[in-house]
């Protein structure tokens, strides 16, 4: 195993990224790498399933493998979690057993930590929502474990004086996207030509692209923000779920095979539900700058090419 000399940590900033290999997590690794504002280490927080937590190594981008015992004023983004499951908390529960693992026996290495929540910590509140307005409220599971997430954040903060900063993503979509979520279903079901079911469509979020969370990220491990922070990531615009549907439809030419109305609405689901961004600007200067329109075309021309149309 290499020390930290002999890995050439020369960048001033020391980042362990967990869940590199996920959808945020890819484009958040090819971000950090093009700008080249701190050096990129990685680990797989599943492997605190079945090893020692003392045993888990980090990994340099160059293959080099690290110790925990030689890193100092590292700073964790924690990308890794399970699915967005709606209908069983285990695997929410599991996932907070892994970072409180984490945290305990490396908070040592760690001076700083980003990581993301999720807008269901607003469960059904509706409208512009303010990073305050996350309490009281009934949860999905996945709204549940993230908000049981920033709370495990919060106490190891105030509790060993250390700085944390948890990033509130509205409905993220782009390019590599998989999963059941209403735009990766769709561009599946059209690529495949198959028919797709959704509700009416009616209710309004915010749709931020993927590559606009990862930049958010970017300008988070290079600011000298201190203390517990929370920042919503969206556009600060509401679309309809259906019209951005129908935008794909027509991308992809499979109008006719979407069917609006074929499934109802989840109990409880918000009419509403829009990122308030101010605190993202003055903390960050962070502003979304990929509109829907762009976003979506350069979803489409991405997976014309892996399908060698061009």
């Amino acid at each position: 195993m290499q020390t930290v000399g002999q890995a050439k940590m020369e960048l001033p900033t020391r980042v362990i990224l967990t869940g590199a290999s996920g959808f945020i997590g890819q484009h958040v690794m090819r971000r950090l790498k093009k700008e080249r504002i701190c050096f990129i280490m990685t680990m797989d927080i599943r492997a605190l399933e079945h090893h020692d937590a003392a045993s888990v190594c980090v990994h340099a981008v160059d293959g080099t493998v690290l110790d925990f015992s030689d890193l100092k004023n590292c700073t964790l983004v924690h990308l890794a979690w399970c699915p967005p499951l709606r209908d069983n908390m285990r695997p929410h529960a599991q996932q907070l057993t892994l970072l409180a693992k984490l945290m305990d026996a490396h908070g040592d290495s760690i001076d700083r930590i980003i990581a993301l929540g999720s807008a269901e910590e607003y469960g059904s509140r509706c409208g512009r929502l303010e990073e305050h307005e996350a309490i009281n409220i009934t949860l999905s599971p996945y709204g549940w474990g993230k908000r049981a997430a920033k709370m495990l954040v919060e106490t190891w903060c105030k509790v060993n004086d250390k700085s944390a900063l948890w990033l509130r993503p509205f409905l993220v979509y782009g390019e590599g996207q998989q999963g059941n979520m209403a735009i990766p279903y769709a561009v599946g079901q059209a690529v495949r030509r198959e028919v797709a079911d959704f509700s009416a469509g009616t209710q309004q979020r915010d749709f931020i692209h993927v590559d606009d969370i990862a930049r958010a990220i970017g300008l988070a491990v290079t600011k000298p923000w201190k203390g517990f922070n929370i920042a919503n990531l969206g556009t600060g615009v509401g679309t309809r779920v259906r019209d951005v549907l129908e935008q794909i439809a027509v991308l992809f030419d499979a109008a006719g095979t979407f069917r609006f109305g074929a499934r109802s609405m989840r109990p409880g689901e918000p009419e509403v539900q829009i990122a308030a961004t101010k605190r993202a600007e003055s903390l960050l200067g962070f502003t979304a700058q990929i509109t829907l329109d762009q976003g979506l075309r350069r979803m489409y021309e991405v997976i014309q090419r892996q399908h060698g149309v061009s």
